[in-house]
C-alpha cells in the first residue's frame, strides 16, 4: 500500500513525507549492575522526529540538571 502511494504521489508530496521522517541516531549509555558497579557501555538507536526537535535541547538540559543534583546529593552523603 505504501509503495502504491509513493508511486502515485508527486514530487512535492515526496518532499513533504521526507521532512516528516524521523532521523535515526546511534547513542551510547553506561550500564551499571544492581550493586552499582560499571558493566560497560550499551549502544542503542534513538529516533528524533522533526516536530520534536525543538524540545530536545530542553530535555538535555533537564537531564544534565538531574545528574548535577544527584552528584550534589552523593557528595553531601560522603
Amino acid at each position: 500500500m505504501l509503495k502504491d502511494h509513493l508511486d502515485n504521489g508527486d514530487e512535492e508530496t515526496h518532499k513533504h513525507v521526507d521532512k516528516l521522517m524521523p532521523q535515526k541516531i546511534k547513542k551510547r549509555r553506561k550500564i551499571q549492575t544492581e550493586d552499582g558497579s560499571d558493566a560497560g557501555w550499551e549502544e542503542y538507536h534513538d529516533y528524533i522526529f522533526p516536530d520534536k526537535e525543538a524540545s530536545q535541547p530542553n530535555l538535555k538540559l533537564l537531564a544534565m540538571a538531574k545528574k548535577w543534583k544527584q552528584q550534589m546529593e552523593d557528595d553531601e552523603e560522603s
